[in-house]
């Protein structure tokens, strides 16, 4: 009976709709720019909904991006700082990256691309 409950929840499973990664793939491109936002900060003061006085600050933090162009066209990555502070507008780089497959039982279709690096 257990090994019957088992068989079942396995069978079921492996039928769910999931997400898997693909091989890495490479592909030639250069870097055509670098955005970058520095992290601000802030502090104001407003009334609560109550009608008290309330100060109130914001941490916002630096943000990066990296802006590639390849054989497919320009794409964006964001939130990198490792890779963003390696590269220079205009360098040729090897972009790494693996395809997202949805697989639902037998069916397997490419949702995504997912960034690995470019060197």
């Amino acid at each position: 009976m257990k090994n019957t409950a088992l068989l079942i929840a396995c069978l079921a499973l492996a039928g769910c709709k999931h997400e898997e990664l693909g091989p890495t793939l490479t592909e030639p491109g250069v870097v055509v720019d670098l955005p970058y936002v520095p992290s601000g900060h802030g502090s104001g003061m407003g009334v609560s909904m109550k009608g008290s006085a309330v100060i109130s600050s914001v941490e916002i933090p630096a943000r990066y991006a990296i802006v590639f162009e390849c054989q497919h066209g320009r794409f964006v990555i964001e939130g990198r700082p490792d890779i963003w502070e390696r590269l220079h507008v205009g360098q040729a780089v090897t972009i790494r990256y693996a395809e997202v497959f949805e697989v639902d039982g037998e069916s397997r279709r490419v949702v995504d691309l997912h960034f690995i690096d470019a060197t």
